[in-house]
């Protein structure tokens, strides 16, 4: 058999070949040797698993390296990764719980595979003692997968807002420097990472526009503020519900954005401090919608969020409009939000459109149908807030008619479920929308899944990359062969992007990290999927 890396000469090569080698520093020969040298535990029942890439997964043949994760279920102390490809094989040894396999070594296998080919990834785990013997046989997992086939790898870019939060700092709080949200994006041709936002003319003017609005205080280096607590959850006296705690911002928040089908326009949401009430940081802010190609800002929308473009109208987008008023009960718990259909290059203000203007509801989340004349949006029971924290979201469909709009009917399979139900997104072709459904509420929640169901209802199906962690926030591929979503199954308080492959049928792979969104810090806002 040829190794394009063998196991023992790992130690002397590590310093070489990093990045796609380990720091194995914390093993010695004797512990290398130990695992080297054993052999697996057929009988064994304690947990390994190998999470990404799992068995039956699909990895884009243009992915830059192979990032290999597990769990074990044990203390074990020393880790053994093979990746192979018939006769060509790569091995690391480690004690860390990852490993990535680049460069060289990567290219090999990929050669050995072609597109489409198999590739079999084995990792063995074992607890050694300090004088190289095992304390226990070692656990050895396999996971068969493949590359990408020929036209099938994804396409576009993936572009997303990374939160920069503070060295220390626990989940929950809300800081202030949530401001700088960064943007980048991941050209998936290439897996090339790079900052977005800059690049664009006319971001650096809305930057400069909410910095000249803050408050004329001298600059300092954090404060500490106590909010009201409007949820029924009962608190110790003194304790307040969140805190904001940060240096003060250098720049606005550039987030929660997305680009029209034909790159022309872009909608990215900024905090301005122009509706931010006083002594309040976080709020929806303000939509801006700009035309790429001069930076000129064609509209500035207060309140208006989750803005989607219509798949062949160009500069056609629809959004949510939660109103003017901002205070900070309304933040948590917004009452009324309608779906607002406006012309980028029109300076008319578009109404609501009928049938998504319910005055009792908040409807919220809105995409199009792949031929533009439907909208799937999400809204609260009568009377509840949009959040879902006292209620349940359903989704609804309502026709376009050329903005006449109609009728409103709910989602069957998504809506009266016992669930909250957001974010639904049509598939390219039509046939299927995906939404998140959680037991409330519809970000960060422990509980939310990614479902899938018929475009005009059915039976709702939960797709098998959910897992116990939270799956939300999701995107399809332009040509709809691929699902990016948001977990945090890695980390609690930090979601990162997964990438899973749809089959005809509408069925998921197991999930891949997706480079340069999931590495470990990384704490991604919210992202699109676009050309």
């Amino acid at each position: 058999m040829r190794h394009v890396v063998t196991f023992l000469g790992l130690l002397t090569l590590a310093a070489c070949t990093a990045p796609s080698s380990p720091d194995v520093s914390g093993l010695t020969a004797a512990q290398v040797k130990a695992l080297a040298d054993a052999t697996d535990d057929p009988t064994s029942t304690i947990a390994l698993t190998v999470t990404a890439p799992a068995d039956g997964a699909v990895i884009p043949w243009r992915l830059p390296h192979l990032d290999v994760r597990w769990t074990d279920g044990f203390q074990a102390t020393a880790f053994r990764v093979r990746a192979s490809v018939g006769d060509t094989m790569v091995e690391r040894v480690t004690a860390e719980r990852r490993v990535l396999i680049g460069g060289a070594d990567w290219a090999a296998l990929r050669a050995a595979a072609g597109e489409g080919g198999a590739l079999t990834v084995e990792v063995t785990a074992a607890s050694v003692r300090r004088d190289g013997t095992l304390l226990r046989p070692p656990i050895v997992r396999r996971a068969a997968v493949r590359f990408s086939a020929p036209g099938e790898s994804p396409t576009g870019a993936i572009s997303f807002g990374q939160k920069m939060r503070p060295a220390g700092s626990s989940a929950g709080p809300l800081h202030a420097d949530l401001r700088s949200v960064a943007v980048h994006r991941v050209r998936m041709e290439t897996f090339d990472t790079e900052l977005l936002m800059d690049r664009i003319p006319g971001i650096d003017a809305i930057r400069r526009a909410g910095d000249q609005e803050t408050d004329p205080q001298p600059p300092i280096a954090v404060r500490t503020m106590a909010a009201a607590d409007f949820s029924d959850r009962q608190r110790p006296s003194g304790v307040p519900a969140f805190k904001v705690d940060a240096a003060r911002p250098t720049r606005n928040c550039l987030s929660c954005h997305t680009t029209s089908s034909d790159g022309r326009y872009l909608a990215v949401s900024s905090q301005e401090d122009e509706v931010v009430p006083a002594g309040f940081v976080a709020t929806q802010g303000v939509l801006h919608v700009i035309r790429k190609k001069d930076g000129q800002v064609l509209h500035k929308l207060p309140g208006a969020v989750f803005p989607r473009f219509h798949p062949s109208v160009s500069g056609r987008f629809a959004y949510s409009a939660t109103g003017a008023s901002f205070t900070v009960k309304q933040r948590l718990s917004i009452y009324r939000a309608d779906i607002v259909v406006q012309d980028a290059e029109s300076a008319v203000q578009s109404k609501a459109l009928p049938g998504a203007d319910d005055p009792e509801r908040c409807e919220i989340f809105p995409d199009w149908s792949p031929d533009g004349q439907t909208l799937v949006f999400a809204r609260s029971a009568r009377r509840q807030p949009c959040d879902g924290s006292r209620g349940h979201l359903e989704l609804a469909l309502v026709p376009y008619a050329g903005g006449a709009g109609g009728e409103a009917r709910p989602l069957p399979g998504a809506s009266n479920n016992g669930l909250s139900n957001a974010q639904p997104r049509f598939s390219p072709d039509g046939r299927w929308i995906i939404f998140h459904a959680a037991d409330r509420g519809f970000f960060s929640r422990g509980t939310a899944d990614l479902y899938i169901v018929p475009a005009a209802g059915g039976q709702a199906r939960k797709l098998s990359v959910s897992t116990p962690a939270m799956e939300t926030w999701h995107a399809f591929s332009p040509d709809g062969h691929w699902l990016a979503f948001l977990s945090n199954r890695d980390r609690v308080d930090q979601p990162r992007i997964y990438l899973t492959a749809l089959d005809k049928d509408g069925r998921s792979s197991p999930a891949i990290p997706l480079p340069g969104a999931s590495e470990p810090g990384v704490h991604i806002h919210t992202f699109d999927w676009g050309p």
